[in-house]
């Protein structure tokens, strides 16, 4: 376990991916009194009586990408940068889960997990540096979500060190959610390090799907896409993933010398699963996408 009181290193910890208004300063105490790396669970049960004993404030922080401020202090206190937990501890085959230290990327985690045939039903946008207990705590909606749910969805249990100090388990490593009665999974998805630190998560992994398939569509207008959209989501296809881009997004790409197609906007869909299968959904998309008045 690593502790800095550098002033500079501890100036780095006051912001996230987004730098924050300098009334932030004064308004609060942004800059913590220190910083410490903890490699296993019992170095931040240490930590979190330290904390206890000198009454100070902990923020656990992932690598800072939210942009948001999630993980920067406002009263001080003790910084836990759990980037140094970043250890894979067993890809379980047999039960389709993975368990991790919850400083380990997303994409690390998915280059491994890829390695064996495997992947991730669910990770954000941000995975090349989001670490997987950074995105847990901010709720965890992203690519991948619309079809295999959430990050909350894919979890099975968390190892969670307490405000207490005490660690427990909101789950069940071999037990799907609501399997076997209640857990606290859901308790602490979202919850950003306020209610504990995050030490340890299990989570569904899917075999890797036969074909995964993007098809775009583009519209003459924006306010066609709407009514496409709500046809799409009733129309029994279950893309991994959508996003849509508009003609500002193109004009922009454009003035910065980029290539981009002269649309209204452009909506694309990652299909995944079986080949019949994602030509059944590529179908089904084509007659709502073209009879919206989509090309």
């Amino acid at each position: 376990m690593e502790t800095s009181n550098d002033k500079l290193e501890r100036r780095l910890y006051s912001h996230d991916l987004a730098p924050l208004p300098k009334e932030m300063d004064l308004i609060f105490k942004t800059m913590p009194d220190s910083v410490v790396r903890p490699k296993y669970t019992q170095d931040v049960v240490q930590i979190v009586r330290k904390a206890i004993s000198t009454n100070k404030p902990i923020v656990p922080r992932g690598s800072g990408t939210w942009g948001l401020g999630g993980s920067v202090p406002v009263k001080g206190g003790i910084v836990i940068d759990m980037t140094a937990m970043d250890k894979i501890i067993a890809i379980d085959e047999k039960n389709l889960v993975v368990t991790a230290q919850p400083g380990i990327t997303w994409k690390a985690l998915g280059d491994a997990l890829d390695a064996k045939g495997y992947f991730l039903p669910c990770y954000p946008s941000s995975s090349p540096a989001a670490t997987l207990g950074g995105w847990i705590g901010t709720g965890g909606t992203g690519i991948g979500a619309y079809k295999y749910g959430t990050a909350g969805d894919i979890v099975r249990d968390l190892e969670v060190v307490l405000p207490t100090a005490r660690v427990v388990h909101t789950g069940d490593k071999f037990v799907p959610q609501n399997g076997g009665g209640p857990n606290l999974n859901w308790l602490f998805v979202g919850s950003e390090g306020t209610l504990g630190v995050v030490t340890e998560v299990t989570m569904m992994i899917l075999p890797k799907p036969e074909e995964f398939r993007p098809v775009s569509y583009s519209f003459s207008d924006l306010k066609m896409l709407g009514p496409a959209v709500k046809k799409m989501v009733r129309s029994g296809a279950a893309p991994m993933h959508i996003m849509f881009s508009d003609k500002a997004h193109f004009d922009y790409l454009r003035a910065i010398g980029k290539h981009a197609p002269q649309v209204g906007c452009l909506v694309t869909c990652a299909l995944t699963g079986t080949k019949a299968s994602v030509d059944m959904e590529e179908k089904a998309l084509d007659e709502v996408m073209t009879g919206a008045g989509g090309k």
